[in-house]
């Protein structure tokens, strides 16, 4: 999450922090810095990196592997970089340049995707060549990229309000548009599985999930509330049964899409809802295994959530509180 993209924000986002992310298997927190970055494991919890002495503008940690890409601003010359990092050695692998700020970068073990305001670029990661390039019309670099072997690209039309395009970067090939909402499209989830992906809209009342294999019609919808808002994350869980939704309306919102691999066929009622007292943008993950959701703010904070486990209804205890900037 770039947080230079949301405007008026409380007094209380910690003006240091410009990025917030999780790694692909939510294993490692990702905390973008004016003057550098950190990275956490979340369990155990521990300061697994940290670099200084360069403002961080975006990047992706491939899964649990030492390898690091990430954008800073230019200094010395006009240029935009993107660093590819070696975690384990502290080197530099590979360095790249720019005309244009980078607004998204995300990887997966076959390729690296790179978001500008007119276009996507994909690149081969293992080689670094440039394959392909799709042109876009998206002031907020919003895209998704899946994780696994596929390698699927959905990111919002350029000439469509509500609707993304699905592409195969592995072919480079259009594989869809899809009609998903009637406003614009501000989120995206992949499921790590690969075979559904989720929207919301600028409006931010309904998420819909979609089958990549016939992607024409969802097949599951959930309601996060009748006032609009702007959401600032969607994520699939690990297996791909919950998910969860994270808004300026303070709060979190944790949907039972899918039940022994059934989805609902109605709109689900919140599986749970976890309220704050700030409204500030944040990202989660619901980590079914614990019954436990890891919620990141952007005023630095890392908060955990444990259920009561004894409830039909789960609710939501925060049993340990992180500052991650200290």
């Amino acid at each position: 999450m770039n947080i230079s993209q949301y405007e008026n924000l409380s007094e209380k986002v910690n003006s240091q922090i410009t990025f917030l992310n999780f790694n692909q298997d939510c294993s490692c927190i990702l905390l973008g810095l004016k003057n550098g970055f950190k990275i956490f494991n979340i369990e155990p919890f521990n300061k697994h990196f940290e670099k200084t002495n360069s403002e961080f503008l975006v990047g992706d940690m491939l899964f649990s592997t030492s390898l690091f890409v990430y954008s800073s601003v230019p200094k010395e010359t006009s240029n935009y970089c993107l660093k590819i990092y070696n975690l384990s050695s502290n080197q530099l692998i590979k360095k790249l340049t720019f005309n244009s700020p980078i607004l998204s970068v995300q990887t997966n073990r076959k390729k690296l995707v790179l978001s500008f305001s007119d276009k996507l670029q994909i690149f081969d990661f293992t080689t670094m060549n440039k394959i392909g390039a799709i042109p876009t019309s998206n002031s907020s670099g919003l895209f998704n990229l899946s994780t696994g072997e596929t390698s699927l690209l959905i990111f919002p039309s350029s000439n469509s309000k509500g609707t993304v395009t699905i592409s195969d970067t592995n072919n480079l090939q259009e594989l869809s548009k899809v009609k998903c909402h009637k406003t614009k499209v501000i989120a995206i989830a992949i499921s790590n599985d690969e075979k559904f992906f989720a929207t919301a809209s600028q409006k931010g009342t309904i998420v819909r999930i979609f089958p990549f294999k016939n992607p024409k019609k969802h097949i599951c919808q959930v309601r996060r509330g009748t006032t609009q808002r702007t959401i600032y994350h969607i994520s699939f869980s690990s297996n791909s049964d919950f998910l969860s939704v994270t808004s300026d309306g303070g709060t979190i919102h944790i949907f039972k899409i899918r039940e022994n691999g059934v989805f609902e066929t109605s709109t689900p009622r919140s599986f749970s809802e976890i309220k704050f007292v700030n409204f500030l943008p944040h990202i989660a993950f619901f980590d079914f295994r614990n019954d436990r959701v890891h919620v990141v703010g952007s005023d630095g904070k890392l908060l955990i959530y444990d259920s009561n486990k004894n409830s039909s209804k789960k609710n939501y205890f925060l049993t340990n509180e992180i500052n991650l900037m200290d």
